[in-house]
């Protein structure tokens, strides 16, 4: 085997893409599938180079390890036990060629990917509170705004961004700060420059007496519960894509738009273009090398399957609710779309010039770029991602990992 998947979106780029992949040809069938011990896998599977697959599942009140390095016969080579911090959010993991990173609250792990032995933990987001999804280059884990050293843990450079915040003012006059600059821990790393999209907020939450009648008797006490009155949100924000110098976090252009974005969303890069999801949810395609807005069209749904669109061939694919949607990725015209009867559970993943989708029904299906479907598989499971592509294998998760593959293997 020399293929792999070896971190969310498959490479630093977040494509879903590599020249290098092979699928499964059809008859596609069930390989093997390894239970997660009663928890669910939010975020997809990935796969190093020998067949091995990493795979984070949310913390539940059941007590079972959350995080599986399985084999390339779906048998477990060991597990670990993260934070009870992570609640729902399990970040995907990122594999290198002997470790394993792992996002967890407040520490990340850096694992031996043979033992699964903690070699060392280390901070990567500022307030520990959030784990980032990592991007390694370059032997530096890559967070957004800050890049740390692989092999030590000790931060590289952290960037420095004049932003406004978001503050709590306090009733003595004291003020601590919910949210300095720039959100974004999901970046993508693409010929020497990182990309980091989030949001922006500027202004305050207040709590307001409901017999208030002058300013003084204005709290601004976040989580009083001492006098009745409400919440009332008074800051604006809007969402951002910082383009950074990987080497050193210095500040390259920024774009910024009306509609805010989470700060779990990876920008999409590749020779000329920047794709980026909001809110709105609206897919915006921005010059590389100056932020440009080139186009941009909105969905009518609420929802985007991982909140990022898959590349390759001069197609951008997004799924959007149930609907598999492709369009020109040189003016963003639809050039079609496909409907499944439930939600898809994830972005797409390309390979050989075939487009690969799983629903939340466990359904995986496979579409030509011209959407014409090939096949579709029930994997009679309740899927929360979408698949992976690498070796003639897919990879599929919800309470299980489910690997497919061609019949004659």
């Amino acid at each position: 085997m020399s293929e792999q998947w070896p971190l969310f979106g498959q490479n630093a780029a977040h494509t879903g893409y590599s020249s290098t992949l092979s699928r499964p040809k059809w008859p596609v069938v069930e390989q093997w599938r390894h239970d997660l011990g009663g928890k669910a896998a939010w975020s997809a599977p990935v796969v190093d180079t020998g067949g091995n697959v990493f795979v984070h599942a949310k913390m539940t009140q059941i007590d079972a390890p959350n995080f599986r390095a399985i084999g390339p016969d779906g048998t477990l080579n060991w597990a670990l036990k993260t934070s009870a911090g992570m609640g729902p959010y399990a970040p995907a993991p990122t594999v290198t060629v002997d470790r394993v990173i792992l996002p967890d609250t407040p520490d990340a792990w850096i694992v031996d990917k043979a033992t699964g032995e903690v070699l060392y933990k280390t901070q990567l987001h500022p307030s520990g509170g959030r784990s980032a999804y990592p991007v390694v280059t370059d032997g530096r884990i890559h967070t957004g705004f800050s890049a740390f050293s692989l092999e030590t843990g000790d931060q590289v450079w952290s960037a420095e961004i004049e932003e406004p915040k978001w503050a709590v003012v306090q009733p003595d006059g004291s003020e601590f700060v919910k949210n300095a600059g720039p959100t974004g821990i999901a970046p993508a790393v693409s010929d020497g420059t990182v990309y980091v999209a989030g949001t922006l907020y500027d202004g305050e939450t207040r709590f307001y007496r409901e017999d208030a009648v002058t300013s003084e008797q204005q709290s601004s006490l976040l989580h009083s519960g001492e006098i009745a009155g409400s919440y009332r949100d008074e800051y604006d924000e809007w969402g951002h894509v910082h383009a950074l110098d990987a080497d050193t976090g210095s500040p390259e252009w920024t774009r910024k738009f009306d509609t805010p974005v989470r700060d779990r969303t990876p920008p999409v890069t590749t020779e000329r273009t920047v794709y980026v999801v909001d809110t709105e949810p609206r897919l915006r395609a921005l010059e590389r090398t100056s932020g440009r807005e080139l186009w941009n069209v909105a969905f009518d749904t609420e929802t985007l399957g991982g909140w990022r669109p898959a590349v390759a061939n001069d197609r951008v694919l997004v799924c959007a609710g149930n609907e598999l949607h492709a369009f020109d990725a040189h003016d963003g015209t639809e050039t079609w779309n496909t409907n499944f009867d439930t939600q898809l559970a994830g972005p797409p993943a390309l390979a050989d010039g075939v487009v690969h989708v799983s629903t939340s029904d466990g359904t995986v299906a496979a579409i030509d770029f011209d959407g014409t479907r090939r096949w579709e598989l029930s994997v009679g499971e309740s899927l929360r991602t979408g698949p992976v592509i690498t070796n003639s294998r897919i990879y599929v998760a919800g309470r299980e990992v489910v690997c497919l593959a061609s019949r004659a293997d």
